[in-house]
């Protein structure tokens, strides 16, 4: 069980306790950073069989899988033995600081892979929305039989797509943009930022689900499948 003393503290207090507020960093942090790396794979993965017609090995996505959770623990351990994972200046959750060398090295090391998988994401998905409206537009250029609901549906999907992607640059540029300025001119994030911050993180993790479930045809039918079994048991 876990002790009364913990269960009772203020979440001041628990950000304020050291060993508290490294678990924080792992846990939260951890799976807003994960869920974009990871869907960076998602990407690949939907490019490969969208665009490219081939089934990518289980070992290769495997292998992904593996380098960004490795990079994570590396830079949590990292974090731990430099003692840089501090407190927001909101007091609501905790992240590397880059007012230390060492933490400006983690900073730079996860910001540097987050705008590389945010690239990946972005150019895939916006790829895959126009290879499919390409396609589409071909077939119905070649025959009769294609009607004018069948274009409509496209069009939704390829706007679907599209918006989609800009609500995932939104809900991650802000955080890479302050990050990149901590590291490079040390400015300490003001209170108004760390408050956009944390709202985008919230719809980060939404925002990400979606994709998934507009991209990918069998995600999307589990998911609904498992919405109308959840209904059926009501």
């Amino acid at each position: 069980m876990v002790p009364s003393s913990i269960i009772n503290l203020t979440n001041h207090e628990v950000l304020h306790n050291k060993t508290l507020c490294q678990v924080d960093y792992f846990f939260f942090i951890g799976s807003v950073f994960l869920s974009v790396w990871l869907l960076a794979v998602v990407s690949i993965e939907r490019v490969i069989v969208v665009i490219f017609h081939r089934k990518p090995t289980w070992l290769f996505l495997s292998s992904l899988i593996l380098f960004f959770a490795i990079f994570y623990l590396f830079t949590f351990i990292y974090g731990l033995l430099t003692d840089t994972i501090k407190p927001s200046r909101l007091w609501n959750y905790c992240f590397i600081t880059a007012e230390s060398k060492a933490g400006g090295v983690i900073l730079s090391m996860i910001s540097i892979l987050s705008t590389l998988t945010i690239l990946i994401v972005i150019i895939s998905y916006t790829s895959i929305a126009i290879y499919v409206l390409k396609v589409n537009l071909d077939v119905r250029n070649k025959t009769t039989e294609y009607g004018n609901g069948s274009s409509k549906n496209i069009r939704r999907a390829f706007i679907r797509m599209i918006l989609t992607v800009i609500a995932y640059i939104i809900t991650n540029s802000f955080e890479i943009g302050l990050e990149l300025r901590e590291i490079s001119v040390l400015q300490e994030r003001s209170l108004l930022e760390e408050l956009i911050c944390s709202v985008m993180q919230m719809f980060n993790v939404m925002v990400n689900s979606t994709i998934i479930l507009i991209s990918n045809e069998q995600a999307s039918e589990n998911f609904w499948k498992l919405v109308r079994f959840w209904k059926s048991n009501d």
